[in-house]
């Protein structure tokens, strides 16, 4: 009998790199969530699926998670092909652009 998978095991499966054009309907949705690149996304992505809100409201509060800012917003959609890694953690998208 298999063993079942962890979320941990889940979500770094489900690991998946997107252009912006990829995630414009969950913009759309106000579903996107930018995490900073200091941040583990698959370990980012375990503290909002388990609601630790402590946790979460504290990178907030750092600046390292939040909603993309219309500048933010603006400059993604000048350059329609910036690379993304997300994972999906309903309702939300996370995502963490990759470097140039």
């Amino acid at each position: 009998m298999a063993e079942e998978e962890t979320l941990q095991e889940k979500l770094t499966r489900q690991l998946d790199d997107v252009d912006w054009s990829g995630l414009r309907e969950h913009v759309a949705r106000d579903g996107i969530i930018l995490c900073s690149a200091e941040l583990d996304l698959v370990e980012t992505a375990i503290a909002v699926a388990e609601d630790r809100s402590e946790w979460v409201s504290a990178q907030v509060s750092a600046g390292l998670i939040g909603k993309p800012t219309k500048e933010q917003l603006s400059g993604f959609e000048a350059n329609p092909e910036t690379l993304f890694r997300f994972l999906i953690v309903q309702p939300f998208v996370l995502v963490q652009q990759l470097s140039d």
